[in-house]
């Protein structure tokens, strides 16, 4: 995860923390799972939804995939 994703991660509540944490750990064994929507007319920019948040996410195809995220 990139540091200013790692940063962002700590603000925010600890069950939702845990769920996020949860969701991008998913995107290492599956960087495109059916939860994952790609953005329209944005270059490998996703979102996934949890709760009342969406989170943005850029998928960079590396091994293993990284993805960078803002909610």
């Amino acid at each position: 995860m990139a540091p200013p994703a790692e940063q962002q991660l700590r603000t925010f509540a600890k069950p939702l923390r845990t769920i996020l944490v949860k969701r991008l750990h998913a995107l290492r064994i599956d960087s495109h799972p059916s939860c994952v929507m790609k953005l329209e007319g944005k270059d490998q920019l996703y979102r996934i939804h949890e709760g009342g948040y969406r989170t943005l996410c850029a998928i960079r195809e590396q091994n293993p995939p990284r993805a960078f995220f803002q909610a």
